[in-house]
C-alpha cells in the first residue's frame, strides 16, 4: 500500500477517535459517559459498544479478529483483508444484512459484486466466503437476542469454576445456549460461549460450541451506517422479484396490483404493517397468525424507529413473491401461477 494511503480500518479507527476527541473538545460527552456498570443489565451492556471481538471456533486452531459496533440490536462487523489492503465490512439490523468492501483507496462497492467480479484474485474470493460462512454460523443476532432475556448465574464460593471477579450469566434461544461472562470488578463483557442445540438425531448437545472473547470495548453512540448506494440483501431480493414480476402476465400482475389496492385501505399507494394485519384478520387469519407474519415482514422492510412506516406496492410485491416462490424462495417467473395462488389465498382467502 502506497505511503500516501491509508487502509480503511485504520482510516475508521482514526475517524472514531477524532470524533470522541472533538466531543470532549465541545464539551459534548458521549451520552454514556459516566455510566456505571453495576446499574446496567446484561443487554444494555451490550447494546452499546464498539471495539475488537476475537472468534475461537470448534475445530479450528487459529481465531478470528473482527471490529465491531453495536447499536441496540443492530450490528457492524469489519473484518481487515490484509492482502489488499481493504476492509470487508457487514451491518445486521434486525436480522436483514448488508456486505460491502471498502478498497484501499476508500471506495465502496457491494461485496456480491467484488466477489463474482473476474478481477478478484481467487484466493480473496475464497477469503471473503469464509468469512461471510463463519458470521452465518456464528449469528450474533441470536446472540444479541439472548442476551435480552440472560439471567445471572449465582455460583457457590467454593465450586471449581467459580471467580470471585467473574458474573455468569446464562440464557438460550431456538439455535442455541449461551454463557456470558462479565467482569465483577469493571462490569464489562469478558466473553460469550455459544453451545449448539442438538439438531438431527446424530449431532450430541454441546457438540458445536463457539467462543467469543471482547478484547477491547468501549461505550459507542455512534449508530450503525451504511454507505449511499449499497443495497442490503432484502433490497437485493426484492429488486430480483420485481425484475420476475415484470415477465409475469399483464393478467397476473393486474391481479397482484388488486390485492395492494385492497389493502391500501386509504388509497394512497401506501400501506402500513397495520395496514396488512387488518386485511389478514379480515380473511380468517388467527390474531397470533396474522401478528406473527406481519412482525416478520416489518423486521425486514421496515425501520424499526417507525413502526408507523409505509411502504408502497414494489416493497410489498417483492417481498411476497419471494416468500411465496417455489425452489426454496428463488424469484422465478415460472413460479407466477403457484406465486398468485398462495399471494391471493393469504390476503383474500381464495382457495
Amino acid at each position: 500500500m502506497p505511503a500516501t494511503e491509508v487502509s480503511p480500518s485504520l482510516r475508521r479507527r482514526l475517524s472514531d477517535d477524532a470524533r470522541q476527541l472533538l466531543r470532549s473538545a465541545l464539551g459534548c460527552p458521549s451520552r454514556f459517559e459516566g455510566d456505571n456498570f453495576a446499574k446496567l443489565s446484561l443487554a444494555q451492556r451490550l447494546q452499546h459498544f464498539r471495539g475488537v471481538i476475537r472468534l475461537e471456533l470448534p475445530g479450528v486452531r487459529s481465531s478470528v479478529r473482527l471490529r465491531i459496533a453495536v447499536d441496540e440490536t443492530s450490528y457492524l462487523i469489519r473484518y481487515n483483508l490484509e492482502s489488499i489492503g481493504a476492509e470487508v465490512s457487514v451491518v445486521n439490523k434486525n436480522g436483514a444484512t448488508t456486505a460491502w468492501i471498502t478498497t484501499a483507496d476508500g471506495t465502496h462497492m457491494q461485496l456480491r459484486a467484488f466477489v463474482h467480479s473476474d478481477t478478484t484474485p481467487n484466493d480473496v474470493r475464497v477469503q471473503i466466503t469464509t468469512f461471510v460462512d463463519l458470521l452465518e454460523a456464528v449469528d450474533l443476532f441470536d446472540v444479541f437476542r439472548a442476551c435480552l432475556t440472560a439471567r445471572e448465574i449465582r455460583t457457590s464460593p467454593t465450586s471449581v469454576t467459580s471467580n470471585p471477579n467473574r458474573e455468569l450469566h446464562t440464557s438460550s434461544t431456538e439455535k442455541s445456549s449461551y454463557v456470558f461472562v462479565v467482569d465483577q470488578v469493571s462490569g464489562k463483557p469478558l466473553s460469550v460461549t455459544q453451545t449448539s442445540m442438538v439438531n438431527s438425531p446424530t449431532q450430541k448437545a454441546g457438540s458445536e460450541t463457539m467462543r467469543l472473547v471482547v478484547e477491547d470495548y468501549i461505550r459507542y453512540d455512534g449508530g450503525v451506517d451504511v454507505p449511499v448506494g449499497i443495497k442490503s440483501d432484502v433490497e437485493i431480493m426484492i429488486d430480483t422479484a420485481m425484475v420476475c414480476f415484470s415477465q409475469w402476465s399483464v393478467d397476473g400482475q393486474q391481479r397482484a396490483m388488486h390485492v395492494f389496492n385492497l389493502v391500501d385501505k386509504d388509497d394512497d399507494s401506501f400501506i402500513s404493517s397495520h395496514d396488512v394485519y387488518v386485511q389478514l384478520l379480515s380473511v380468517g387469519h388467527s390474531q397470533q397468525q396474522c401478528a406473527n407474519i406481519v412482525m416478520e415482514m416489518s423486521r425486514l422492510l421496515c425501520d424499526t424507529s417507525d413502526p408507523a412506516e409505509e411502504f408502497g406496492f414494489y416493497k410489498f410485491c417483492g417481498f411476497w413473491v419471494t416468500m411465496l416462490a417455489d425452489q426454496y424462495r428463488v424469484s422465478d417467473p415460472a413460479n407466477e401461477s403457484s406465486v398468485l395462488q398462495a399471494f391471493e389465498g393469504l390476503f383474500l382467502g381464495v382457495e
